[in-house]
């Protein structure tokens, strides 16, 4: 308009038009406040994390020595437990350690509690049982094929 008023109509709608723009300002305004308040709240959280951030480097840089140390030794336990392995194995019967290698499932050996393996709960048949107890020899677990041995 020319700012020139010519009929009450067009005032009535010009005041509908300045009032549907003041509620839409107030809305707009509303909308900003309220991200800002979103803004500063993040703000703070990023804060929070952050510092909570930098004290966990600093128990992180603290604890590294000894960790490092644990690591260390228990990689030397580890070669020594290793070493041991392989001296046991020596010692076992190259038929038994045939049987062993050809189970292919883990582990390898299975308990017998109660006339029953351990791992897959099937009754061991009784010249199973029998030859566990004389020590005949290997016997396998008829369901799971596992090795058992007496508990």
């Amino acid at each position: 308009m020319s700012g020139r008023i010519r009929s009450p109509s067009e005032l009535i709608q010009m005041s509908e038009e300045v009032s549907h723009m003041k509620a839409r300002f107030a809305e707009q305004e509303d909308a900003e406040l309220q991200l800002m308040e979103e803004a500063d709240s993040a703000e703070q959280k990023v804060n929070e994390a952050t510092k909570a951030l930098e004290e966990s480097r600093k128990r992180s840089a603290a604890e590294e020595p000894d960790l490092a140390k644990q690591l260390e030794e228990a990689r030397m336990e580890l070669t020594q437990v290793a070493d041991e392995r392989d001296e046991v194995w020596a010692d076992v019967p190259p038929a038994d350690q045939a049987a062993h290698k050809r189970v292919r499932v883990n582990p390898v050996v299975a308990e017998v509690v109660g006339g029953q393996c351990t791992v897959c709960r099937v009754l061991v048949t009784t010249s199973g049982m029998q030859s566990l107890r004389r020590a005949d020899g290997i016997v396998n677990c008829e369901n799971c094929g596992r090795i058992l041995v007496l508990a």
